[in-house]
């Protein structure tokens, strides 16, 4: 009996050992990906920046507004201050 307890104990610390490999390669896959994550958000942050000065106030660089329809329901319609383009008209 006691060989069976101490094989299913060894089994025991085996899978615990393998469960916290597991877990730590999990952590800097996650640790990896935030890193890229924030690299990203920088990059549409600065380009958000540089951009801003260009798109049109009135749809935000959309090209689109929305508006109710003769029904009340309210519909996608082009930008009547850049028609269509995004692009504030200068």
């Amino acid at each position: 009996m006691a060989d069976v307890i101490g094989a299913l104990n060894r089994k025991r610390v085996s899978l615990n050992g393998q469960k916290q490999q597991i877990r730590a390669e999990a952590d800097r896959k996650i640790a990896e990906i935030d890193a890229e994550l924030a690299n990203v958000d920088r990059a549409i942050k600065t380009l958000n920046d540089a951009v801003k000065d260009y798109l049109c106030k009135t749809c935000g660089g959309e090209g689109t507004i929305r508006k109710p329809d003769a029904a009340g329901q309210m519909e996608d319609c082009q930008c009547p201050a850049c028609n269509g383009t995004g692009v504030y008209p200068s």
